[in-house]
């Protein structure tokens, strides 16, 4: 007979507080990490959301499940995994296990648009952590302009920092002037995060994490170069652009998926997608063979 615990959930929708089953076995998991639980729609309330829980069995994030998104896959030849021999799981645990997975999320949002983000936290000792931490996932890929400052010198420095993004450690958006984060445009990213958490395996759900991330890198790269050739001229020339479509990935491109590479082609390589381009893309389907 499978033992089950209560667990208290609450909607980040609808804000509906509620006891639920969660089985014993799945939260020995939370010794290293956090569990990530589907609440499907109809079992708490009428939203469908994921929660992330701790070993003391509290929520430390929670997201409506309205990121559910296939991400294309590369061809063959673009998909190789590279993997860091200098992985240190014990920091990756602390990471998954301090930084929440909206934070990870508005972070990485603000890489791929090429911002630079100001992480507020008296967390000074993980700093290195969670620096080493993103450096990782972007390597070979984006480049990164990460920096960190306690609450106090944040509130008496805030004035040079203007440039920058700002995120506190519980999840808040202290300052966005481009406006480029809110749930509405980072679907995909927190797709690829939900995949770290939700892996049990460190090691692994990095690898993904990483992966996913150089490839929006690889795609958005090859949209950048099929831009620049047409940013001129509105003129486009449709096999050849399909014939680029077709070596980049191996199915259609979602149109979240799809906006969030014309907004890096745009803000991370500068270079204007044409709206009959755009236009292109969304109606592009890989050929049968």
């Amino acid at each position: 007979m499978t033992l089950m615990v209560k667990v208290e959930f609450r909607c980040p929708s609808c804000k509906k507080v509620g006891l639920l089953d969660v089985e014993s076995e799945l939260l020995k998991h939370t010794e290293r990490g956090l569990l990530a639980i589907t609440v499907p729609s109809g079992k708490l309330c009428s939203h469908s959301f994921v929660a992330y829980i701790d070993k003391n069995l509290d929520t430390r994030d929670c997201y409506l499940a309205d990121f559910m998104i296939e991400i294309p896959q590369l061809d063959e030849e673009e998909s190789e995994e590279i993997f860091v021999p200098e992985i240190n799981v014990p920091e990756i645990e602390i990471v998954k296990l301090t930084l929440p997975a909206s934070v990870i999320v508005y972070i990485i949002r603000a890489v791929l648009l090429k911002k630079k983000v100001l992480l507020v936290s008296d967390k000074k000792h993980l700093y290195d952590h969670y620096h080493k931490f993103f450096d990782y996932i972007t390597q070979n890929s984006f480049n990164i302009d990460l920096s960190f400052t306690s609450k106090i010198l944040y509130k008496l420095n805030r004035n040079e920092f203007q440039d920058r993004i700002v995120i506190g450690e519980n999840k808040e958006i202290v300052r966005d002037i481009h406006k480029i984060i809110n749930p509405k445009n980072v679907k995909i990213e927190k797709r690829i995060v939900h995949e770290f958490f939700e892996n049990i395996d460190i090691v692994s759900s990095f690898i993904i994490l990483r992966n996913e991330v150089k490839k929006i890198f690889i795609i958005s790269n090859k949209l950048s170069e099929i831009a620049e050739k047409y940013h001129i001229s509105e003129l486009i020339n449709q096999d050849e652009i399909h014939e680029s479509l077709e070596d980049i990935s191996t199915t259609k491109l979602q149109s979240d998926f799809l906006n969030l590479l014309i907004d890096v082609v745009e803000e991370y390589f500068g270079i204007h997608v044409p709206m009959s381009l755009k236009i292109l893309l969304k109606k592009w389907k890989k050929k049968k063979k």
